[in-house]
């Protein structure tokens, strides 16, 4: 082999060499850039588990290390929100809004995460209770930019904070506009604001209807018995009994076993007492005497009461008697006392006749 094919010989192993040498380096990138970006998915998913069950410090540890490695990411708000949400549920309120503030801050922020954050948010302030400005003016800005299953949540936290800024009606134009439990309780809460007690209760019966499994339904149900029965009370001393009686009757109809109902029933029975309406008074005290509540000793001496001045005398003095067997050292035995020596000396006086 002469000198020249040596020579060419010797240039294109060389060139052969660079050739295998660069396609073993872009493979070396193109793989590192994969792996590195199938960690950040990874990362990512990581998060999002750990949200959902609840390990709000992983979420925080995950997060940071997750900004850490990958600044430029397009998932960057997204963390962010996540990390918010996870102070938010610790009640530190003060990071939650130092989070949220980098993300409305981010120059590169999508309609999505916008509403996301600013739902965040409407959180706090519900939390917190209190108003804000600056709070107002993102939830606004995020209800034009929602899509429209956004807007309805955000509506809803728009309503809370012009509740807690006194702005009655503002507040009962976003949460017309809301959806879900908290439109309704947002609702309620502004008439009890506003002292107009039978439009709060008008909304809890539409919250039952709407929401008998609801995540809030024990607390509407305490609100709504204890509204209906102030009010009630309210109606009674105005002599209104009729509309006493309507709203008294929900609370004995709706939820019949509660300590609440039996309360109501003496309600109920005490306005046909005035009325001298006693056929429906006893009927409602047998309703209230299944329950077994420490208010039945009470129960018992009405009907005692209820069934004299119907002339049931003997069934009276039958009442009477139980209820001092049942209830003996309380302090209606005592008063049925005078009764049972009252029904007696009457009927003594009926049998000498």
């Amino acid at each position: 082999m002469s000198s020249f094919e040596r020579t060419i010989a010797l240039l294109a192993l060389f060139f052969l060499a660079v050739v295998i040498i660069a396609i073993s380096y872009f493979n070396f990138v193109d793989q590192s850039i994969f792996s590195f970006f199938k960690n950040e998915e990874k990362n990512l998913r990581r998060i999002s588990i750990s949200y959902e069950v609840s390990d709000y410090n992983k979420v925080l540890e995950l997060g940071s290390d997750f900004l850490f490695n990958y600044p430029q990411s397009k998932n960057k708000n997204k963390i962010l929100i996540k990390m918010a949400e996870s102070f938010l549920q610790k009640k530190d309120f003060d990071r939650t809004r130092k989070y949220l503030r980098e993300i409305f801050d981010s120059k590169e922020i999508d309609a999505l995460d916008y509403s996301d954050a600013a739902i965040v948010l409407g959180k706090v302030a519900r939390e917190t209770e209190a108003y804000d400005t600056a709070a107002v003016n993102y939830l606004e800005s995020a209800f034009i930019k929602a899509n429209e299953a956004k807007r309805s949540e955000i509506a809803n936290y728009l309503g809370y904070l012009y509740l807690y800024g006194k702005d009655y009606q503002g507040a009962l134009k976003y949460f017309s506009q809301g959806s879900g439990e908290l439109s309704i309780i947002g609702q309620s809460r502004v008439y009890i604001e506003k002292g107009d007690y039978p439009g709060a209760i008008r909304e809890y019966l539409n919250f039952f209807n709407a929401y008998p499994k609801g995540v809030y339904f024990e607390a509407v149900k305490s609100a709504f018995l204890k509204q209906s029965l102030y009010y009630a009370e309210k109606l009674e001393e105005a002599k209104s009994y009729s509309e006493a009686l309507n709203y008294l009757s929900n609370v004995v109809f709706l939820f019949p076993r509660d300590p609440s109902s039996e309360k109501a029933c003496i309600e109920i029975v005490d306005i046909y007492n005035t009325k001298k309406e006693y056929a429906h008074a006893l009927s409602y005290l047998n309703r209230a005497m299944v329950n077994s509540s420490s208010q039945n000793e009470l129960v018992f001496y009405k009907k005692g009461l209820v069934l004299y001045e119907m002339n049931q005398k003997k069934k009276a003095l039958e009442v009477f008697q139980k209820l001092k067997e049942q209830f003996p050292d309380r302090s209606y035995s005592k008063k049925s006392d005078e009764w049972i020596e009252l029904i007696s000396k009457e009927f003594l006086i009926e049998n000498t006749r």
